[in-house]
């Protein structure tokens, strides 16, 4: 197996798990000023914190999939999907209804649009890197004999 889906799975469940803890500190009623400004901290640093894995693996996992086709056609879809992916994020962020929900869907549309778009280019030069080496391994035998 590759890689990024072993880094995917344990990103999805920790961004899953801290999406959770965002959920209750954000129900969370605190009682004087300091605890409100702790809570809601705390908040904002879970609600990015889970975005940001949710989406890094959501990325890697798609990453993963496309991976098992030929480098130029994963290069071109990933490309296209991670524009697709950040627009697909900011329509339905803008579209949700709560305040909290809508920014860590933005976020995380655009963690996984950003991490599409880097390996798009891994699977790009990855296979044409590996395909040269191979070229100059032959060319080097094929010069031996």
């Amino acid at each position: 197996m590759r890689v990024s889906f072993w880094l995917a799975v344990p990103m999805l469940a920790i961004g899953i798990l801290f999406s959770y803890m965002a959920d209750s500190l954000i129900a969370l009623q605190a009682v004087g000023g300091l605890q409100t400004a702790a809570s809601f901290i705390s908040t904002v640093l879970f609600v990015l914190f889970s975005a940001m894995m949710l989406g890094v693996g959501a990325g890697l996992f798609v990453h993963w999939i496309l991976s098992f086709g030929r480098h130029v056609m994963a290069f071109v879809m990933e490309f296209i999907l991670s524009f697709a992916t950040f627009f697909i994020g900011l329509g339905a962020a803008l579209t949700i209804g709560g305040w909290w929900t809508g920014a860590q869907l933005f976020v995380t549309f655009l963690f996984a649009s950003g991490t599409m778009f880097v390996l798009s280019f891994v699977s790009l030069f990855g296979g044409v890197f590996a395909g040269m080496e191979k070229i100059v391994k032959y060319v080097k035998k094929r010069r031996r004999r």
